[in-house]
């Protein structure tokens, strides 16, 4: 299994913390963010791979994480310059080699049994987007989704007015025909994953998987609030 994290972004909310060093190495009790993601699916045994896509201060991601991470090989792809993350995908397009894949995003931590639930996508049959309820506040600065059945039938990117609490819990399960998808839409231009997901939700099958709950680190507040619990 094809294990992508997405590495690559300035963390513009968590400023100062990332003057110098990038989100994923900020750390949340006394850990780095990317460590604990990495902690977690190293634990794994099974022929996993793991992809970093790195940008902003990536150099410092790769000295740290290094290129084997408790017995798992880690492929680095540089993202420069940051169009987005339909872009990294894109560029992964050889590290994903053709094969269905796992999406996160190095500040997001998924509250649930890792084993079990990579298990459980990686026999998934389509697109997979694994959901949380949250409350109000966090769905409005998240990406709600609108499921029927649990298959998703509409994603919407931080809306004022939340018709639903469930949201993206920023872990995702694709087949390797959503890079095809990416490659007719990119034009140059920053192109984030919630759009392509938006654009073929009606072409092709979006599953949802709900876990417990899940915790973004995107904030100073998100930071403080991971070291309470």
């Amino acid at each position: 299994m094809k294990y992508l994290i997405l590495a690559a972004g300035q963390g513009k909310r968590l400023l100062p913390l990332t003057k110098n060093i990038p989100k994923p190495l900020v750390k949340v009790r006394g850990k780095p963010l990317i460590f604990h993601t990495l902690d977690e699916i190293t634990k794994i045994n099974s022929n996993i791979e793991i992809g970093i896509v790195v940008g902003y201060l990536g150099e410092k991601i790769i000295e740290q994480v290094g290129d084997n991470y408790n017995g798992k090989k880690i492929t680095y792809i540089k993202q420069d310059p940051l169009l987005g993350t339909a872009h990294a995908l894109l560029l992964a397009k050889s590290f994903i080699n053709n094969k269905p894949f796992i999406v996160s995003f190095a500040d997001t931590i998924t509250k649930a049994n890792i084993l079990e639930l990579i298990t459980k996508l990686s026999r998934s049959t389509t697109h997979t987007i694994v959901v949380s309820n949250v409350n109000e506040e966090i769905a409005r600065r998240s990406g709600v989704v609108k499921i029927h059945k649990e298959k998703v039938i509409e994603l919407i990117e931080k809306p004022e007015k939340p018709e639903s609490n469930i949201v993206c819990s920023g872990l995702y399960f694709f087949l390797p025909s959503i890079i095809k998808h990416i490659d007719k839409m990119f034009n140059g231009e920053v192109l984030e994953l919630a759009n392509v997901i938006r654009e073929i939700i009606n072409l092709e099958n979006f599953m949802s998987l709900k876990v417990e709950s899940f915790n973004d680190y995107g904030t100073i507040e998100s930071i403080k609030e991971g070291e309470k619990i």
